[in-house]
Order: C-alpha cells, then sequence, then structure tokens
C-alpha cells in the first residue's frame, strides 16, 4: 500500500483522533452543521465552514395535479410579491370553457369577484383584440374556450406582480387548441386589480362551467 505523503504519518492500519486540518485532507472541524447545510470555504478562504445555501430568487410553492378538480387553489400565500404558474396539458369536462383565474385575500381567503381591468388578445384564424372589466381574469380560451379531451390540453404561464401593494398586475401568455383536428388559439394578456381587501393571500384556477378534469399546475413564488 502507497500512503499519500500528506497522510505519511499515519501507519497502514492505525486510526486518527482528533482534528484533522485542511492541511493534511481534513475538515479543521470538529462539529457536524444542522440539517441541508453545505461546506464551503469560508469569505477569508482560510478554512472551511457550514453554511445555509441560498433558496434562490424563485421558488416551488406546490405543483398541484387536477383530477375531475372543480378549482386548484394556492391559499395562506405569503413572503413573496410576485408569483409565477405554470400550467400545462389542461383540458375540460365538457363543452369549450374558459380556463379562468382569481386572486383573495385574507384568511380564509375571499376571492376578488369584480374590479378586474384587463386587455386582451386572442389569435386563431383571425385576431380577437378587446379590453373589459370582467369577474376574473381568463388565461386560456378566450374566444373559443378549451378543448375537452386529454389530449391536446391547453399549456400557458401567469405572472402576478405586486401582490403586496395596492394594485395587483397580470400578465399571461397561453397556447389553447379547442378541438381534435388541432387548431390553436394563442391567448396574451394582462390586467389589473385594486388591492382593497389587502395583499393577496390566496389564487384560484378554474372553469368557466364544469371541471378541470386533468393537467398539472406549478406556482413559483419570485422574492426578488
Amino acid at each position: 500500500m502507497t500512503i499519500p505523503r500528506n497522510l505519511s504519518f499515519l501507519a497502514e492500519g492505525a486510526s486518527s483522533t482528533g482534528v484533522l486540518g485542511t492541511a493534511n485532507g481534513g475538515t479543521g472541524l470538529n462539529t457536524l452543521g444542522t440539517a441541508g447545510q453545505a461546506l464551503v470555504v469560508n469569505s477569508g478562504a482560510t478554512g472551511l465552514t457550514y453554511s445555509t445555501p441560498s433558496a434562490g430568487a424563485m421558488s416551488l410553492i406546490s405543483t398541484q395535479t387536477a383530477s375531475n378538480s372543480a378549482t386548484i387553489s394556492w391559499t395562506g400565500l405569503t413572503g413573496y410579491n410576485n408569483y409565477l404558474i405554470i400550467f400545462d396539458d389542461v383540458y375540460a369536462a365538457t363543452g369549450l370553457p374558459q380556463l379562468q383565474l382569481q386572486t383573495g385575500y385574507g384568511s380564509p381567503v375571499t376571492y376578488n369577484t369584480s374590479g378586474y381591468v384587463i386587455q386582451y388578445m386572442a389569435l386563431d384564424t383571425i385576431s380577437h383584440i378587446g379590453q373589459a372589466t370582467p369577474s376574473q381574469i381568463t388565461i386560456a380560451g378566450f374566444y373559443n374556450g378549451i378543448y375537452s379531451a386529454a389530449n391536446p390540453g391547453a399549456n400557458g404561464c401567469v405572472n402576478i406582480y405586486n401582490t403586496n401593494a395596492s394594485h395587483t398586475g397580470f400578465t399571461w401568455f397561453t397556447g389553447c387548441p379547442y378541438n381534435s383536428s388541432w387548431p390553436q388559439e394563442t391567448n396574451i394578456g394582462s390586467g389589473t386589480i385594486g388591492n382593497s381587501g389587502g395583499a393577496v393571500t390566496g389564487i384560484q384556477i378554474y372553469m368557466s362551467s364544469g371541471n378541470i378534469v386533468g393537467g398539472k399546475f406549478s406556482l413559483y413564488g419570485i422574492s426578488s
């Protein structure tokens, strides 16, 4: 057995006690960090230390999979000023309903059913452009609705901004097949709502009629 030079003070089969310094291949530490911490070089580059990794600017809050669900919702939201929702393969129970979103406040959550101001563009074989003051945000199927079959499903993302301010803003970009021949409706929009009830603590997504039969929804909190 060849013993490396920096460990030559240990004979084969011998053991070492005490703290092994970094110069000899050790950590220079005699304790463990706490759960989830990582071993990193300290700020002075003179030794090793335990550190809690940063969560980063964007954190996954949760992913929910619809299964004939009346709503997909997140409540008790706090700690983030901005949110991002990504959804994929979403489809309806029957007909061609719209996929809609509301924000709410308080605990338990009271959802806002008025006060939304939006501008939208729905692109299919022609363009549909307009503005409205609805009781919700329509994020997919604005003009033709969402197809009631697993394949193809609707996909897209919604950004929700300034949830702790006097007004919350929305932008969304989605793709939505509306029949088995796969014609595609693209929805683009933006909007606002006044937070008269306080900061946003809840978000819910639902169909304008019927349930959300399938699809996956992921909510991320953005701390930047």
